[in-house]
């Protein structure tokens, strides 16, 4: 047998040309936007269901025919949830002191450290986290937060948004990683005597079910965002009992830092579209003085 014989190459699916990828021209330049967290979160989810509702509306899309571009939109609407968190987390590090000293020994990668904006700092901490299941976001909560979400009747509300947004994290693992078909760990996350009859089976996702998905991944949001205010405001006051005053005028520097991160003048906004009840700096201030001379604090 010859020493030089050659591998075998029929190119039964033809030949395949040569591609140059440029991928430092896809990425822009912006601004930190100053807004809170949440508020990102519920801009970037309108910008998705105006264009979703102005697709439908006009005909251009098909539950049917165009099954994909539904996928793409929950694809969306679980990314902004994702990007919330960091975000979240992110602007925590910088502001809270605890979550800081929390942090101190989490590793970085050396590019981060070399080339990161400082304000942007704490994201690069959160690169190897994951916020696609009730369990990722109790370790990390946990883990950069220093703040434990429980079992407890008091957490119930807030663990059961997020199995609801773990649902569609499911859905989306469908999505990105099957080519929209059910595989069977997820169908066993989803449950399995609802979806054993429909392994690799297609997704089919409908205006219905996104607006529905929507509905579950801003009560996720909500949920957290009130679950994490509340935690650290009571942590500060716990931590630092000698320095508050219990008067907003001598107060409001330090309260202001916390409110403005999780304060949500969109949600704001709706509220008092329908008369509902909204929490301004000095409401929320109120409230929580009296929660401590109520507790004889």
């Amino acid at each position: 047998m010859s020493k030089n014989k050659k591998n075998l190459n029929i190119k039964v699916s033809g030949e395949s040309p040569t591609v140059q990828l440029n991928t430092s021209g896809l990425f822009r330049s912006h601004s930190i936007q100053n807004e809170s967290p949440i508020d990102i979160y519920i801009k970037r989810n309108k910008a998705l269901l105006v264009k979703l509702g102005s697709l439908d509306r006009d005909g251009h899309i098909d539950a049917t025919r165009d099954s994909h571009l539904y996928n793409l939109f929950l694809l969306g609407m679980v990314s902004n949830v994702e990007s919330f968190f960091r975000c979240l987390l992110r602007e925590l590090i910088l502001i809270d002191k605890i979550s800081y000293e929390q942090c101190l020994e989490q590793q970085l990668t050396y590019a981060a450290a070399m080339h990161h904006n400082a304000k942007l700092l704490p994201e690069a901490l959160l690169e190897q986290c994951t916020f696609i299941s009730l369990k990722n976001i109790r370790d990390t909560t946990k883990s950069y937060l220093n703040i434990a979400i429980t079992d407890s009747p008091l957490h119930k509300e807030l663990v059961e948004c997020i199995k609801s947004f773990e649902q569609l994290c499911q859905i989306r693992h469908c999505i990105v990683h099957r080519a929209g078909l059910l595989g069977s760990k997820n169908a066993i996350k989803l449950g399995i005597e609802q979806h054993k009859s429909f392994f690799e089976n297609p997704i089919y996702l409908d205006l219905s079910f996104l607006q529905e998905s929507n509905a579950i991944c801003l009560n996720c949001v909500r949920n957290y965002n009130n679950f994490i205010f509340n935690s650290v405001l009571a942590r500060y006051v716990d931590s630092n009992k000698s320095n508050i005053a219990w008067n907003y005028n001598i107060d409001r520097k330090w309260f202001k830092k916390y409110y403005d991160q999780f304060n949500s003048e969109e949600l704001n906004l709706d509220a008092q579209r329908r008369g509902t009840k909204h929490y301004s700096a000095k409401v929320a201030y109120d409230e929580l003085r009296n929660h401590y001379d109520i507790a004889h604090y």
